[in-house]
């Protein structure tokens, strides 16, 4: 399940409405709400800290920030009913600017390294893992690279987790700051909205979607 734009108390509360038709659960809107905004602040961190670092213009980051849009999701990964783990969410990439996750007591999140080993995060109390999506590869000129990550669980656990996708409204553009001799051009601007439409149609239809990004925006 999923709540888009949910740093706006209102949608929060369209949801709750949804799931508690009878009457709105005004504590369960109020603490996801909460929690959806200060998910957003560590995300604007995040953002203000690779723009720096890369010397790009502070107006282009607030234009970037207030062009954000989020989707609070919650997942429920079912087991398989065998002991050892196994895969209950395939390896892929985000088609998102930034991922935010945290979850149950029940470990099950991989990442895949360089090298291809895939290793496990491990959650400490109260902690959040901050993955790059796609959309941040092709705004930086392929010096972001997406995070490959996958979800393994076993009967005997139960994973939940919660996680805050944040997508840009408006158009992308490449920072002239990240084009140079040694780093030309890869991508042209787009659509972050586009990009996912698109990367659904491709899988709707049985295409690889490896390389959705290059053949959305790609030169």
């Amino acid at each position: 399940m999923g709540i888009e734009n949910s740093t706006d108390i209102e949608e929060v509360k369209k949801f709750s409405k949804l799931v508690w038709p009878q009457g709105n659960d005004d504590n369960f809107s109020g603490i996801i709400h909460e929690c959806a905004n200060l998910m957003s602040e560590l995300e604007e961190v995040v953002i203000r800290m690779v723009y720096e670092s890369y010397g790009v213009e502070k107006l282009k980051c607030d234009s970037h920030l207030d062009s954000n849009m989020h989707l609070l999701r919650f997942n429920r990964y079912i087991s398989h009913g065998v002991d050892e783990k196994t895969v209950s969410s395939n390896a892929h990439t985000d088609k998102t600017f930034i991922t935010i996750l945290t979850e149950s007591r029940e470990n099950g999140l991989e990442v895949k390294l360089k090298d291809g080993q895939w290793i496990p995060v491990d959650f400490l109390p109260s902690s959040f893992v901050v993955m790059a999506g796609e959309a941040a590869m092709a705004w930086s000129n392929s010096r972001i690279q997406p995070c490959f990550h996958r979800v393994l669980t076993n009967a005997n656990a139960k994973r939940l987790s919660l996680g805050l996708f944040s997508f840009n409204k408006g158009v992308i553009h490449i920072p002239q700051e990240l084009i140079d001799d040694e780093h030309p051009q890869r991508f042209k601007s787009f659509d972050n909205l586009g990009l996912l439409d698109f990367f659904l149609e491709e899988k709707r239809m049985g295409l690889p979607t490896d390389s959705t990004t290059k053949k959305y925006c790609g030169l």
